[in-house]
């Protein structure tokens, strides 16, 4: 089962540490962090909520955007392997994620608010 992904905002506060804490403890829930500097930071912020609430809120990214970067920012998520560290897990792991298949899943269950660039 996949994990709901939440973000408490506030969670350094008595009240918000306290929701982190009991949703921490429960295996449906991932709880999602940014850095302090990150939790005064409107773009920041604005990532971690597109990601925890726009999805499961039924809202199309691409439509329902205040937002929308462009395909060139340079704002990616990738996997990084050290030259020459060539275990068999990292190199699964990397042929596995460059796959037509995650492409298309991206494509499909992001729809639009990530972009696969492979």
């Amino acid at each position: 089962m996949a994990k709901y992904k939440i973000f408490v905002d506030g969670s350094s506060g008595t009240t918000g540490l306290r929701i982190a804490d009991r949703l921490a403890a429960r295996d449906e829930f991932e709880i999602l962090h940014i850095s302090e500097a990150d939790r005064k930071d409107v773009n920041a912020r604005a990532a971690v909520i597109n990601q925890t609430y726009a999805l499961p809120a039924g809202l199309n990214p691409v439509k329902d955007s205040l937002l929308i970067e462009s395909k060139d920012s340079p704002y990616a998520n990738m996997v990084a392997i050290r030259t020459g560290d060539n275990r068999p897990e990292l190199v699964e792991l990397n042929n596995a994620l460059h796959t037509p298949e995650v492409k298309e899943f991206i494509l499909e269950h992001y729809k639009g608010s990530l972009i696969p660039s492979f």
